[in-house]
């Protein structure tokens, strides 16, 4: 689909790249997407980003880009035709980490395509020595653990985790949202805050509630971080849902790194760091 641009000189490359991008198909399943995006509008390079959203993830993308699906993409065939309909010369995967079924689709779709991909994926937070964390692999373990180390507990996840775990038994069971769900029948208390969150503000939370044990997900980022050096501060348990093993395929943690990939795939060179 890309034309070959390596035998071309770099005056060429440029010329070529401005008259016509790279069309970049963007799996779009959590925030990073809008930051990669974002970030790339401060750089010279031609990129074009067709945005495939996945359910669950950010309702909206910048202004820039282009939405062209909205849907599941668990499937290689569906990332195929989507490919083949928009046009798009690489695929980079933004879904969520551990949403493995979507980025395993992503990797037989481009190998089958013969075009390259990039899976993007921030970083676990770091566990300081003071932090008490007991990591989990199965969410459906964390009833009966959360029951047996406590009587107030605060879930910091998705909805459908909210959903699968519902109200612990003999527990005062509270979930932390960005929105209003009471309409989703949800079967625990809520505690609805959209953020930005800080760290007297979660300790505060924690404390309100009597909260003494922190169920949460291996997450990564700045959102839920000051959630976890609350716990510390306080010396509380944390459960983390652990992500599962990468798939074997590029990967990058940091968005200019992503970007600088993408730079290399549009046949320009990287400038080197300040």
């Amino acid at each position: 689909m890309r034309r070959n641009r390596d035998t071309a000189d770099q005056s060429t490359n440029d010329m070529v790249a401005a008259e016509a991008p790279l069309r970049v198909l963007l799996v779009s399943g959590t925030v990073d997407a809008a930051r990669l995006i974002d970030r790339a509008g401060a750089r010279p390079e031609g990129l074009e980003f067709l945005v495939a959203c996945l359910p669950g993830g950010p309702s909206s993308v910048a202004a820039s880009a282009e939405v062209v699906y909205v849907g599941t993409l668990d499937r290689p065939g569906k990332i195929v035709s989507l490919v083949e309909r928009v046009g798009a010369d690489v695929i980079v995967d933004v879904s969520d980490a551990f949403d493995r079924r979507t980025t395993g689709a992503v990797l037989e779709a481009a190998s089958e395509l013969g075009l390259p991909a990039l899976r993007f994926e921030r970083p676990c937070w770091r566990r300081h020595p003071l932090d008490r964390w007991v990591e989990v692999e199965q969410l459906d373990d964390l009833p009966k653990l959360v029951a047996d180390v406590g009587t107030t507990a605060l879930l910091a996840l998705p909805e459908d985790d909210l959903r699968r775990i519902g109200s612990i038994k003999g527990v005062r069971t509270i979930g932390l949202v960005t929105r209003d769900l009471s309409s989703r029948a949800l079967d625990l208390e809520l505690d609805v805050d959209t953020g930005p969150y800080s760290l007297a503000g979660e300790r505060a939370r924690l404390e309100r509630f009597g909260v003494n044990v922190i169920v949460t997900r291996a997450e990564g980022g700045a959102r839920l971080e000051p959630l976890i050096v609350a716990a510390r501060c306080l010396d509380l348990p944390v459960f983390v849902m652990r992500r599962s093993p990468r798939l074997d395929m590029a990967t990058a943690e940091v968005i200019d790194d992503a970007l600088d990939w993408l730079t290399r795939q549009n046949g320009l060179q990287v400038p080197p760091s300040a």
